[in-house]
């Protein structure tokens, strides 16, 4: 654009020159006319050289932006063969480290007479070779299968005396995920889980090996019955155990998460149908059908035995014989903290006067308010009890206590659902604080929920007090039928 400008200046320059020239002529003839002509011609000249001037600047600023384009092409092309060429390298390495390890693991095999199958200890059979590092005692060398972040063929130097951690890993790794089960319930519950905590709880292989993997629960033809029976605005669910079975426990599971929605649409949103024992009383025994009838635990004169729908609580007798001991209740029988339970009368017991040589067992009494019920044993008074309610023929359900700490959501949910009751749609409230006997406990023992979840997942402490004399006395007179109906096992002979 500025050359052309300087060209138009220029042409403009010669217009007014001519025009000058053409005026002079007129006054001065041919002396100026001749000079005007040179005029003109020096103007055409000036022209021309200034065309010539611009049209070499253009062809200049031409050759230098080819050859700009040229060097940046040139440089491009240069890149992309040098990204060709270093690829070509590092396939060539990665064949050439291949190799070296194939080499490798050949002279091992030559020197150790061992195969990679052999030392992971799989493979032979189709199994999966491990990735654990290569221990070999033979050449004292560990050798690492990581392929391009160690040299393979560089050994790294090991104590002959280390010992190899495959399969300890693998146990503690098997034994966390078999814990699995216990850590989600104590999750779901709010309990933090320390690493102390997680040693101490039990696996779930060792829990369903004492008592199975699901719950037992007796009765439960019985539901419908109790369902269709009179009005269900009058229905409660209640517990029923005796004593040092959970009855507490199942109670508030129920009281916190149930509730009757006959009775509420009756009697209003307060009254929600759960009440914390039987109206004949949680601990009374049922073999009196009349008693059962009259007795009154509640002061309301509406109440009837046959709208109450009683959860019985039933626990191992191992372990119930031994909380009967720290607390006796209503219960009375000679023992001492030495011995006990005390099922067969041993030196101790003869010394004392509790027993003579000839006696078989030892007598137990169980005090009631109204009466008092007589037993050969700790174990005929737990066969007895239970006893009544399995031959009962009105509608109840019988649940272990121990399926309580293990499966608390089922075992309520199916206990409130027989009675006629719904789920509490929040979520299922645990028992943490006191999981043996409930915040309501008498006594000054409570447990929480992780001391039960350790306390009654393993067979450890199990016979704890006992003799052999005394195992060998449960085994021969705890009912068979009860025994197996509730999936209690027998104590092993080489126990006894």
């Amino acid at each position: 654009m500025q050359h052309r400008g300087a060209l138009g200046l220029t042409r403009a320059n010669s217009d007014e020159l001519s025009a000058v020239s053409l005026g002079n002529s007129n006054s001065n003839n041919s002396n100026k006319t001749g000079g005007g002509g040179r005029q003109r011609k020096t103007r055409r000249r000036d022209n021309g050289s200034s065309s010539a001037s611009n049209t070499g600047t253009h062809t200049a600023e031409s050759s230098a932006n080819w050859l700009f384009t040229f060097l940046v092409a040139g440089l491009v092309f240069c890149l992309i063969d040098a990204c060709f060429i270093m690829r070509f390298i590092m396939v060539r390495k990665e064949k050439d480290d291949t190799t070296n390890n194939t080499s490798t693991a050949a002279q091992l095999q030559r020197n150790t007479g061992t195969t990679y199958a052999n030392i992971y200890g799989g493979g032979a059979n189709g199994e999966t070779i491990s990735t654990e590092p290569i221990i070999t005692a033979a050449t004292n060398t560990m050798m690492v299968d990581h392929r391009h972040t160690l040299p393979p063929t560089r050994p790294l130097s090991v104590n002959t005396t280390t010992t190899p951690t495959t399969a300890a890993e693998s146990t503690t790794l098997q034994t966390h995920q078999d814990k699995q089960h216990i850590l989600n319930l104590l999750k779901e519950a709010g309990v933090h889980v320390d690493n102390a905590m997680r040693a101490k709880l039990p696996t779930w292989h060792e829990v369903s090996a004492l008592y199975g993997a699901e719950p037992v629960i007796f009765g439960l033809d019985t539901c419908k019955q109790f369902q269709e029976s009179g009005d269900a605005g009058d229905h409660f669910v209640a517990s029923a155990g005796t004593f040092n079975t959970g009855t507490n426990l199942m109670a508030e599971l129920l009281i916190s998460n149930c509730h009757m929605p006959g009775r509420m649409k009756k009697w209003g949103a307060k009254n929600r149908g759960v009440r914390w024992q039987v109206l004949w009383g949680k601990h009374t025994p049922v073999g009196d059908e009349s008693f059962r009838q009259g007795h009154r635990t509640y002061n309301d004169s509406t109440l009837t035995a046959n709208n109450i729908f009683p959860a019985v609580t039933v626990r191992d007798p191992f372990k119930w014989m031994q909380s009967m001991c720290r607390h006796e209740y209503g219960a009375q029988w000679k023992h001492s903290e030495e011995h006990c339970p005390n099922l067969v009368p041993n030196v101790v017991d003869i010394a004392q006067g509790w027993a003579n040589e000839t006696d078989e067992a030892i007598p137990v009494q169980v005090k009631y308010k109204e009466f008092t019920n007589h037993h050969e044993s700790l174990v005929d008074f737990w066969n007895s009890w239970y006893q009544d309610y399995i031959k009962a023929d009105w509608p109840r359900l019988l649940v272990r206590f121990e399926d309580l700490v293990f499966h608390p959501r089922k075992v309520t949910q199916t206990v409130c659902e027989c009675a006629g009751g719904e789920m509490n749609k929040v979520p299922f409230k645990y028992i943490v604080d006191s999981a043996k006997k409930g915040a309501g406990a008498h006594g000054k023992e409570r447990t929480s929920y992780v001391d039960a979840l350790v306390k009654y997942g393993t067979e450890k402490g199990r016979y704890k007090g006992m003799d052999p004399a005394d195992l060998a006395f449960a085994r021969q007179h705890l009912d068979p039928e009860l025994m197996k109906l509730f999936g209690y096992p027998y104590p092993q002979q080489d126990v006894i």
